[in-house]
């Protein structure tokens, strides 16, 4: 996951320019699509791991607060020290990311539309 926030905080920052909104960017953006990767799995995965439907709980309403912040903070904590990022001037792996991205996106269009195409 560092690798992927470092590849979206470099692609920001020529972008944007600026170290800040880039790494809120690269964090919000890896920790969306953890949520979405960890939801998706676990409601793929559920018939096969019982346990896995107390993952599917953390999803509701009050709770979902509580675990995106925790998902937000575990991603951040992965980035120390923030010295480290602002010295990061290669080319960002794009494959990764897309990959990623493409992963997380067919696990979401699953647990939307999975009853309907399957």
């Amino acid at each position: 996951m560092r690798r992927l926030i470092a590849d979206i905080y470099v692609i920001m920052l020529r972008i944007s320019g600026s170290k800040i909104l880039s790494l809120i960017v690269a964090i919000a953006y890896i920790s969306l699509l953890n949520l979405i990767t960890i939801y998706g799995l676990s409601i793929l995965l559920k018939d096969i791991f019982p346990l896995l439907s107390y993952v599917s709980f953390l999803f509701k309403f009050p709770y979902i607060i509580f675990f995106g912040i925790a998902v937000v903070l575990f991603n951040f904590s992965l980035m120390f020290p923030l010295k480290n990022i602002s010295k990061l001037k290669n080319k960002p792996m794009y494959f990764r990311l897309v990959l990623y991205t493409a992963i997380s996106c067919l696990l979401y269009i699953y647990i939307k539309y999975g009853d309907k195409i399957f």
